[in-house]
């Protein structure tokens, strides 16, 4: 079973339909109360309701002007929820399950990847793509925050994140237990295209960075 531990003991605020409902299904998070707009009537709160029933959380109706003085001038679609902090997941567990597991995994590693929006469409789109865990360096890097959770349409909430002091130097440490690194780069592109995810039996992990336009695309 996986371990994870709390980025931060402070709450956060989840915005949005989809953060918050699947927050809710995935049962990572501590739900302290949800905020449901007065004016916001929809078959989709009407869902939320009820999964907050289920588990015994308590919700309060706000006015638009409440919602704003809550969680700030953010496209919340008439609900917001104060929970924990993300649970990120440890990395001594994630090194485990690569050597343990009863399959390969599939671990996507983001260098420079420093903008929200660009964190929680890559998320997305990786859970979709059966990525096991997302790895991201704790300095020069976005962070898993409500914002991140809302471009993910909520799939931050399922997605395993863990953050390391030296990205080349967990890439080393994955190298070493037998990962097959298919970053980018012409050469490595190769190797993309002949494994194949799908068919690969041993652990693989993808790397991704952003381009500095003043020094050469960092490797991985």
């Amino acid at each position: 079973m996986t371990k994870y531990k709390i980025a931060d003991v402070k709450a956060e605020i989840l915005y949005g339909f989809h953060p918050v409902y699947e927050a809710l299904r995935a049962g990572r998070r501590t739900f302290h109360e949800i905020y449901i707009s007065k004016q916001t009537h929809t078959k989709r709160i009407e869902r939320i309701r009820s999964a907050a029933g289920r588990k015994n959380i308590p919700l309060k109706e706000a006015s638009p002007a409440k919602l704003e003085t809550i969680g700030g001038a953010v496209s919340h679609q008439g609900v917001m929820a104060r929970v924990t902090a993300y649970p990120l997941a440890d990395t001594d567990d994630l090194l485990e399950n690569v050597l343990s597991g009863a399959r390969s995994p599939f671990l996507l590693l983001l260098d420079h990847i420093v903008d929200p929006h660009n964190l929680g469409a890559i998320i997305r789109t990786a859970l979709c793509a059966g990525v096991d865990s997302v790895i991201i360096p704790k300095d020069r890097s976005a962070s898993p925050t409500p914002a991140v959770s809302r471009i993910s349409s909520g799939a931050l909430e399922y997605m395993r994140v863990a953050q390391v002091n030296n990205m080349v130097r967990f890439v080393k440490t994955l190298k070493d237990q037998g990962c097959v690194d298919c970053g980018p780069g012409s050469k490595r592109r190769a190797l993309h295209l002949s494994c194949g995810f799908n068919r690969c039996n041993r652990p693989c992990c993808r790397g991704r960075g952003k381009r500095n336009p003043t020094a050469g695309q960092k490797k991985l």
